[in-house]
């Protein structure tokens, strides 16, 4: 192998692994989660459209549920227990296997899904078929959120 195609291929190795450093690049912490953050999750589940809403700015964190469009239920959360469960998204996001662009959902996946996660100015998104390995973990979180929104502060 020349030296040419060596270097070639050790650039494009460290492309790579910069390009998916993505969130290991930049650590959140408890407070910037509290102080200013956004998350989204919607999947289909059967013929139907879910979606749960979190948002916290400036440590009020409000949740809401949604099925197909129409608001469900809307909620203050408890900040501890939303920093704890946003953490698990971020572990999520940061691990979800390769993305797939929303062609080749539609096409492919009868039951695609989405993580949008907002930290401050840093957004990352998520996307894939819930019936892959991380769908499974999509399930955990999606039956989290939804124990966050109806439980009792």
């Amino acid at each position: 192998m020349t030296s040419r195609i060596k270097m070639s291929l050790i650039s494009a190795f460290v492309a790579v692994l910069a390009s998916c450093a993505g969130l290991q690049s930049s650590p959140h912490t408890d407070e910037s989660i509290a102080e200013k953050s956004r998350i989204d999750i919607s999947y289909i589940l059967g013929h139907n459209l879910y979606r749960f809403h979190a948002e916290s700015l400036s440590n009020n964190v409000r949740g809401q549920s949604f099925l197909d469009k129409q608001l469900l239920k809307t909620a203050s959360l408890d900040r501890s227990r939303y920093t704890i469960w946003a953490q698990k998204v971020i572990d999520f996001v940061s691990n979800a296997k390769q993305q797939k662009s929303a062609e080749e959902l539609v096409a492919e996946c009868r039951t695609p899904y989405s993580v949008t996660l907002e930290i401050g100015q840093h957004k990352h998104i998520a996307k894939g078929c819930r019936s892959d390995q991380d769908g499974v973990k999509l399930a955990l979180l999606a039956k989290e959120a939804e124990f966050l929104l109806y439980s009792k502060n």
